[in-house]
């Protein structure tokens, strides 16, 4: 990133090895996680989220920090109307079974004293993301009557958060900052 806050650092390593994720963590507050694999694939994710979550929850429990990691909205049942907080987790979706078995494992590992915290966002929308269902191009083409490109059914309701408040909060869970001191 361009800019990270004074009192972070921002280190790119494997998070399936949780022994490194742990000794790189000592004498920190938290780990923040926002990962994903590059590949928007079921298959893939079966292959590699399992293994990165299990070396985030090793890393953050050799290290005794907390940890917060953002998550998706993947594992909820979608035949219920709107998502609420009592939308119950109903994956149908194979990404969402895995996003599931994730959620459960982190419920798991929360009741065995591991400290963190679980953020579930929906799609972002906000500045240079060019890979976002919702761009700033999409906004300005809008208010000029244009019709924009959807991916999915346009009759169904759609979540989408500013991905600046997204990271304000994923900060914020940390609770490594104040909130006006990032």
């Amino acid at each position: 990133p361009r800019r990270v806050p004074a009192g972070a650092r921002h280190v790119a390593l494997d998070v399936a090895n949780g022994k490194a994720l742990g000794e790189l963590a000592k004498g920190a507050q938290a780990i923040i996680a926002a990962v994903n694999p590059a590949v928007y694939d079921a298959k893939v994710w079966a292959r590699t989220l399992p293994p990165m979550h299990r070396g985030l929850l090793e890393g953050a429990r050799a290290a005794d920090v907390r940890l917060v990691l953002l998550d998706g909205l993947y594992q909820y049942s979608l035949d219920q109307g709107p998502l609420a907080p009592s939308t119950p987790q109903g994956p149908s979706t194979e990404k969402g079974k895995i996003r599931k078995q994730l959620a459960d494992r982190m419920v798991a590992a929360q009741a065995d004293g591991l400290r963190a915290a679980v953020l579930r966002a929906p799609d972002f929308w906000g500045p240079n993301l060019s890979g976002a269902l919702l761009t700033r191009e999409v906004l300005e083409g809008l208010k000029h009557g244009k019709r924009p490109l959807l991916v999915g059914n346009p009759d169904m309701p759609h979540a989408f958060a500013h991905r600046d408040d997204v990271v304000d909060v994923v900060v914020a869970a940390s609770g490594v900052f104040r909130r006006n001191g990032v």
